[in-house]
């Protein structure tokens, strides 16, 4: 053979050794050195650990095998990698746990706030509840819990007559020279009532029943100024020996408010008349009670006197305020 064949016979020997011992070197297990390499690798970036590998390659030959013994620590590395990204999970998990802690927290201290507030709730209801434990409401109404305090009647212009028991008082305005005119008295007895109660509300309700003149009309309320006796008021005279200072009756020039009728019936008229009825409690000697006294019109209204055969559309006043009673 020639020495030319003889060489190319060897190189092709020479490479299947060489071919045979990379197989074999990829199929053995990763060395101590690998894994520390690959323990580098994984603190280090991907792209040093590679870097490192191939500085040591020996030649191209070595260099392949340690870039797939690389590649396999880069597996490692991926995988120290995936574990370090679960430790970062962990991590997360133990921040979200944090997170769900402080959430936790955050709700306890919600609950805590929720808590006081409600606390604070309870306290302003508590406070409520002692201030409206405080007040007290009265109603007056002739044959409301025995009660029979109030009187009533009215007063006919140029009329002897009295009207304390007729089942109606009727307020009629005077509007023309020999017209009629007819003004309503009501007055309460509160002699139950504390000398020093704080009224805070009081309010006179009047029921209408009927309306022989239909339409709307303003009814001024007038303080009482002289006594007067039920039985035997009438326009001239206030009680039986004494006549008024004034034929009508004896009343305050300026009313104490007044409220707006209409043609309805069967409906409360109620007006808030407090500071008067304070006064009446705190000086009784005062208490001649009110006068319903129409403006200039054609209009008649007569509401249920205290006499009504059906006791609750009589008229009624009630009380709210404190220490009202013992």
């Amino acid at each position: 053979m020639l020495k030319a064949d003889i060489k190319r016979e060897r190189g092709i020997i020479r490479a299947g050794l060489l071919l045979g011992l990379l197989v074999l070197w990829s199929c053995s297990p990763p060395s101590a050195d690998s894994d520390t390499d690959d323990d580098d690798s994984s603190g280090d970036a991907d792209g040093d650990a590679d870097g490192d590998s191939d500085g040591d390659s020996d030649g191209d030959s070595d260099g392949d095998s340690d870039g797939d013994s690389d590649s396999d620590g880069d597996g490692d590395s991926d995988s120290d990698s995936d574990s370090d990204s679960d430790g970062d999970s962990d991590s997360d998990s133990d921040s979200d746990s944090d997170s769900d802690g402080d959430s936790d927290s955050d709700s306890d201290s919600d609950s805590d706030s929720d808590s006081d507030s409600d606390g604070d709730s309870d306290s302003d209801s508590d406070s409520d509840s002692d201030s409206d434990g405080d007040i007290e409401e009265l109603v007056f109404q002739n044959g409301l819990d025995n009660y029979s305090g109030c009187a009533d009647t009215f007063l006919w212009m140029d009329n002897e007559d009295t009207f304390n028991a007729d089942e109606i008082i009727s307020v009629q305005g005077y509007h023309c020279a020999g017209c009629i005119d007819q003004r309503g008295l009501i007055r309460f007895n509160l002699s139950s009532v504390n000398g020093d109660a704080e009224i805070m509300e009081a309010v006179l309700s009047v029921f209408s029943v009927a309306q022989p003149r239909p339409g709307d009309a303003k009814i001024f309320v007038h303080r009482v100024s002289r006594d007067w006796d039920e039985g035997s008021a009438n326009w001239f005279n206030a009680t039986g020996g004494d006549e008024w200072d004034a034929n009508g009756g004896d009343f305050d020039d300026t009313p104490i408010t007044s409220f707006n009728t209409t043609d309805d019936v069967d409906v409360w008229n109620e007006v808030d008349i407090t500071d008067t009825v304070a006064n009446f409690v705190a000086d009784p000697s005062t208490n001649y009670g009110v006068l319903l006294y129409m403006e200039v019109t054609m209009i008649t209204v007569e509401y249920a006197s205290s006499d009504h055969e059906e006791q609750s559309l009589r008229p009624k006043l009630t009380l709210r305020g404190k220490n009202l009673s013992d």
